[in-house]
């Protein structure tokens, strides 16, 4: 497995300073360019490390931003996914208990049972047929009413 190495460099006149770091010691990179600001030995100043800071964190941005786009149902974060469930669900008059991404999760399990169970347990990432099978349980009214429409088709 291969690992980018990022590059950072900047040149001040006849020095020159360079930086290499992976994706996974962008906080230790970030402490690094702080103590060479911090060097009075060094011409390298606060705002040459603010420069680079800020590089940094474009640059993880736009990597998370590929991701993304490659790889995530949503481009926004699991509390921002929160925050729109809890307003919408308020507005559609949802009890507060349910205004969760989980029961979001089981509305469309039940909806997408009738698509078949094999469907349904693959739509919702269950590996196990038994874990779909409480999408199965069906609640009062809806029994009702498959029964009296049932009747109704017999009659």
């Amino acid at each position: 497995m291969t690992q980018d190495i990022n590059v950072l460099a900047l040149v001040k006149g006849q020095e020159r300073y360079i930086f290499l770091y992976d994706d996974g010691h962008k906080s230790e990179a970030l402490r690094t360019l702080g103590r060479f600001a911090s060097n009075p030995e060094l011409s390298f100043s606060w705002y040459d490390a603010a420069v680079l800071s800020q590089r940094i964190r474009q640059t993880a941005m736009e990597q998370r931003a590929e991701y993304v786009g490659d790889g995530l149902m949503f481009p926004i974060s699991r509390s921002q996914f929160w925050r729109v469930i809890r307003k919408h669900a308020a507005e559609a008059g949802i009890a507060a208990h349910k205004r969760r991404p989980h029961v979001l999760k089981h509305t469309c399990g039940m909806m997408s049972i009738k698509a078949g169970i094999e469907h349904a347990r693959q739509y919702l990432g269950h590996k196990n047929i038994a874990s779909t099978g409480a999408y199965l349980c069906v609640d009062d009214d809806a029994a009702s009413k498959a029964v009296a429409t049932a009747a109704v088709a017999f009659l």
